[in-house]
């Protein structure tokens, strides 16, 4: 059984439980962060982290479909569980269909490209800082505030990392 079929099954498991709890979660206002330390035992962060690294990327070609499937299934439990869960492959993708680069970048690439997924293994969720053009940024309480960052914060109490200009900017724990 390839590591897909295994995060797909027990993401199965915890679709069909926010299912179940559908009406409740429905007139929630804000996500809970259980449901995404439930994700990340589930195995869902490999999501964006490369194969040869112990994740589910291999290429376009042949991780596409099986992250899809795994996000479809997560949204029939809880579809904004599942947007916002959505973020964490799509900012790494920039990483992961870029497996190399020419020189004289190529060494600085890997290294960062091993860097963030390190980051993805060890359980720290990525998202963004923005995602409606116009949003704008402000400071509240030191923190960065904006439509998608309020959301990662309000599941982890702050974001893991993000990416800005195309660099990794990750938050130690």
């Amino acid at each position: 059984m390839s590591d897909a079929v295994v995060v797909l099954d027990s993401v199965k498991r915890i679709a069909r439980e926010f299912a179940n709890q559908r009406r409740q979660r429905q007139l929630r206002h804000e996500l809970d962060p259980k449901d995404f330390a439930a994700l990340r035992e589930a195995g869902f962060l490999l999501t964006g982290v490369p194969a040869e690294q112990g994740g589910l990327w291999f290429d376009l070609a042949r991780s596409t479909r099986p992250i899809a499937e795994i996000l479809r299934t997560l949204a029939r439990g809880d579809s904004s569980v599942a947007l916002v869960s959505a973020m964490h492959p799509a900012v790494l993708s920039f990483w992961l269909s870029t497996p190399a680069v020419p020189s004289p970048h190529a060494d600085a690439w890997l290294a960062q490209r091993t860097l963030v997924a390190d980051h993805a293994l060890a359980g720290n969720w990525w998202g963004t800082i923005t995602s409606e053009p116009g949003s704008g940024v402000r400071k509240k309480n030191s923190r960065m505030s904006t439509g998608s960052s309020r959301l990662m914060i309000s599941i982890s109490r702050r974001i893991d990392a993000f990416v800005s200009a195309g660099k990794p900017r990750i938050y130690p724990a």
